[in-house]
C-alpha cells in the first residue's frame, strides 16, 4: 500500500477542516476590540457568604462598576471581603435606561460586573436583557460561574438529574399550570419549581390530583444555618397536619415518575398511585459550614 506523504496528509486535513464555500464565520463575543470594557456575569452566594469564589472576588475587586439587582445585599457582601467598588442598581424596572448607561461605560473601556441579590444573573434573575444588548454591541461577555439554586437543589434532592426542567415561577391560572405540567412530563423526568410559601400547599394538591402520588423534596434556606431539606410525597404532604410557612422562597423538586405511573397519570388524571404513607414531614436540618 502506498503511504501518502506527510505534506499531502496535512493538506487533505486542512481541506476537511475549512468551512464550506459561501459559509460565514461569526466573531466570538469574547474577542471584542482592544480597549473596550468587558461585561462579567458573576454568580454570588445564594445564602452562605463564604460561597463566593476566589475568581469572583478578584473580578469584583477589579471591576470599574458593579450592576446589582439589590445594592444593599451586594454592599454587605462586598464589605465582608473589603471590596470598594461603586455599585449601581439594575433591575427589571430600570433595565432599559441602565442598559444604555452600562453600554456607554463598556464602550469607554470600563469593566462592568453584573450580579444579583443571590445566585447567578439570568438564571431566574435579571440580567439576560443586558447580556443580549452586550452581544449586539459587540461587547466581550465573560462568565464567572458561581452558586445557583438549581444545581444546589438537585445536588441534595436525591432525584435523577439527567433530564431536568427548571420551571421557575408558575402561571397564575390553574388551567395554565395543568397544561404546563402536562407538557413538562414529556420534556423531563425531574421538575424544579420556585414558589412563595403560601403557594406550596396549592401546587402539591394540584399535582397530586393530576399525577397521583409523586415523590418530591421541599427545600428552604439552602446553604444557611436554617437550611431545611424535606423529602416526602405529595400524598404524605397533604395528610400532614404540619406545614410551617417561611418568609423566603421555597424550592420544590418533583422526582420523575416510572413509565407505568406516567401512563396511568396521563390516562386517569386523578387516580392515586403508590403506597399510602402517613405522618408529619420532618425536615433534615443541618447547620451550614
Amino acid at each position: 500500500m502506498k503511504v501518502p506523504k506527510v505534506d499531502a496528509v496535512r493538506r487533505n486535513s486542512n481541506r476537511r477542516m475549512s468551512p464550506a464555500r459561501g459559509a460565514t464565520m461569526t466573531q466570538p463575543i469574547n474577542q471584542a476590540p482592544a480597549g473596550a470594557g468587558r461585561l462579567f456575569v458573576v454568580g454570588v452566594p445564594i445564602g452562605h457568604p463564604g460561597d463566593l469564589t476566589f475568581r469572583a472576588r478578584r473580578v469584583l475587586r477589579s471591576a470599574g462598576i458593579i450592576a446589582s439587582e439589590d445594592p444593599r445585599a451586594t454592599q454587605q457582601l462586598l464589605a465582608r471581603y473589603r471590596i470598594a467598588v461603586p455599585v449601581t442598581t439594575y433591575f427589571p424596572g430600570n433595565r432599559k435606561e441602565k442598559t444604555a448607561v452600562l453600554l456607554q461605560q463598556l464602550a469607554q473601556g470600563r469593566d462592568v460586573a453584573l450580579v444579583t441579590d443571590a445566585g447567578t444573573p439570568a438564571v431566574f434573575d435579571p440580567g439576560a436583557y443586558l447580556v443580549r444588548a452586550a452581544h449586539r454591541a459587540g461587547v466581550s461577555v465573560v462568565a464567572v460561574p458561581g452558586p445557583s439554586i438549581l444545581p444546589a437543589a438537585l445536588s441534595v434532592a436525591g432525584c435523577e438529574g439527567k433530564r431536568v426542567l427548571f420551571i421557575g415561577r408558575l402561571p397564575p391560572s390553574r388551567a395554565a399550570r395543568r397544561s404546563l405540567f402536562r407538557r413538562a412530563r414529556t420534556l423531563a423526568d425531574t421538575h424544579v419549581v420556585l414558589l412563595e410559601p403560601q403557594e406550596v400547599p396549592r401546587l402539591v394538591r394540584e399535582v397530586h390530583g393530576w399525577e397521583g402520588n409523586r415523590r418530591m423534596v421541599i427545600l428552604r434556606n439552602l446553604t444557611t444555618a436554617s437550611e431545611e431539606i424535606c423529602p416526602t410525597t405529595t400524598g404524605r404532604f397533604l395528610r400532614s397536619a404540619v406545614y410551617e410557612s417561611a418568609p423566603a422562597l421555597v424550592t420544590v423538586v418533583f422526582a420523575g415518575m416510572a413509565r407505568r405511573a406516567r401512563g396511568m397519570a396521563s390516562r386517569l388524571g386523578k387516580r392515586r398511585q403508590g403506597k399510602r404513607m402517613g405522618g408529619v414531614i420532618r425536615p433534615h436540618r443541618r447547620a451550614a459550614v
